[in-house]
Parts: structure tokens; sequence; C-alpha cells
């Protein structure tokens, strides 16, 4: 198995970009996925989370590397996912361009050259603070 610094590594050369700090940091940290459905606020009321993507030793459906190599393709340029909804859509830190740091939500559910996404937070650490108990776990999203 690869080393964490590996595993870092091939992440940023499939993005063409590093990683921001804080997004390195909880990576490097343990960490345990939440027992409860997850939200944080978006411009419709508010979105699930469900799972966060790691670099441990945990399932593959978890791993950022293996599942970013799987999607790299389909997302838009710059995007690295590091979270999931009730409905496998994506948390991605956009990592270039003007927008580079923010946290947006991608809609997997779209098609061929459909590149919007929905900002949700002005960085990661925002994302991660904002993070309340879903209410409502009948919406799909």
């Amino acid at each position: 198995m690869r080393t964490f610094p590996e595993r870092v590594n091939f992440v940023e050369v499939l993005l063409g970009a590093g990683l921001p700090a804080s997004y390195r940091s909880f990576l490097s940290q343990p960490f345990s996925q939440p027992t409860k459905l997850l939200a944080v606020p978006s411009s419709d009321g508010e979105l699930s989370v469900r799972d966060f993507m790691r670099l441990d030793d945990g399932a593959d459906y978890l791993q950022l590397d293996s599942t970013f190599k799987r999607v790299h393709d389909a997302l838009p340029s710059g995007m690295a996912p590091f979270a999931t909804d009730i409905a496998d859509n994506f948390y991605c830190i956009v990592v270039t361009g003007a927008r580079a740091g923010r946290v947006v939500w991608w809609d997997h559910e779209r098609e061929v050259g459909d590149h919007h996404v929905e900002d949700v937070a002005a960085s990661f650490d925002d994302f991660m603070s904002s993070l309340t108990e879903f209410s409502d776990d009948d919406v799909s999203s």
C-alpha cells in the first residue's frame, strides 16, 4: 500500500494542482465517519452530507485517491471531491482558477458537458464549521 504522502501526490498529479492545506490537515488526522446524516446550508435550505473521503485503510469507496481516479474525468476541471450526499453527489474543493479554495456541490445527474456547480462554502474550514444535523431524512440530496 502506498504511503500517505504518495497517495496525496497521486491525487494532486491527477488534479494538476495541490490540495488546500486545511484539507491536507483533515486527511492526515484520525477521523470517524458521522453516525448521523449531516447538513450544510444551501441556497434552497440545506443539503445532506453523508460520507467524507479519506486516505486511510477504510472502505475503498471512501478513499479519496481511488474515488478520484474513477471520477476525475467526469468532474469539472480543477475540482477535488471530498464528501458525498445521500444521492452520491459530490462536495468538491475548487483547487484552480478564480474560485480556488471554495467548496461546491456537484450533482452527478446531468447532461454531458454540463459543469454547473452550486457554491456551498467559501472554504473547507467554513464548510466543516457550518455542518449541522440533517433535519429531514426524506429529502434526496
